[in-house]
């Protein structure tokens, strides 16, 4: 189903779209469950706070907010050593969460519809970009 001017979607959904959230439980259980993505999981943690900066007083953000360190998301996307491991853990929680999201019924979607992963500014048009390239079989 494509979203146009003449077909948008339901109030709802754009609701649920632009909310921000959180799903540590589905987080938790695929630590408990799956050895490999715990692994994983501490891999980027480790190198999250590996690529982190910091300096006496913070940064100011655009906002005025002082910061007391400075995680750009760009930075991991460009670290060769965990930006795979982004992308695969990315990858299993979407899984995880499709059938989440099918099971409270939102965007009426069906097993079996597609989901298109969209990315904001850089750090996600990065993130797209390795979707799309982890995803291609071809050479």
């Amino acid at each position: 189903m494509a979203f146009t001017s003449e077909n948008p979607p339901a109030e709802d959904a754009v609701a649920f779209m632009k909310s921000s959230f959180r799903y540590a439980s589905l987080v938790d259980k695929l630590i408990a469950e799956d050895s490999e993505f715990a692994t994983m999981y501490q891999t980027l943690l480790q190198g999250f706070a590996r690529n982190a900066k910091t300096q006496p007083g913070g940064f100011k953000a655009t906002s005025g907010v002082v910061l007391r360190y400075y995680l750009n998301l760009s930075t991991n996307f460009m670290d060769l050593e965990i930006s795979p491991i982004i992308i695969k853990v990315i990858t299993k929680f979407l899984l995880v969460l499709y059938d989440e999201i099918i099971a409270h019924g939102h965007f009426d979607l069906k097993e079996g519809d597609k989901v298109i992963v969209v990315g904001m500014e850089v750090a996600g048009g990065m993130m797209v970009a390795q979707f799309a390239a982890a995803g291609n079989t071809e050479p």
